[in-house]
């Protein structure tokens, strides 16, 4: 069985907002990405190290980074 590697795809908002925080907050910025890049980049399981969301929210993932969430839509399909 072949293994599966996902691959992380920004939103614009989300590319906006890191730009924004790479402005105001560069230690901050730099520790997310570093984070994404460790964590979900080229990872098997992305689902390990997030939590379901519920709701309204149903079939997004969440991330806790620090004080900081990323929330993520994670697509099997592709």
């Amino acid at each position: 069985m072949e293994k599966k590697f996902y691959e992380v795809k920004f939103t614009e908002s989300a590319e906006k907002d890191l730009k924004k925080l790479n402005k105001s907050n560069k230690a901050i910025a730099k520790l997310l990405k570093k984070w994404i890049s460790e964590n979900l980049i080229g990872t098997q399981n992305p689902k390990q190290r997030g939590k379901a969301l519920t709701g309204n929210l149903k079939g997004l993932w969440r991330y806790r980074v620090g004080s900081y969430r990323i929330v993520a839509e994670i697509k099997n399909d592709i």
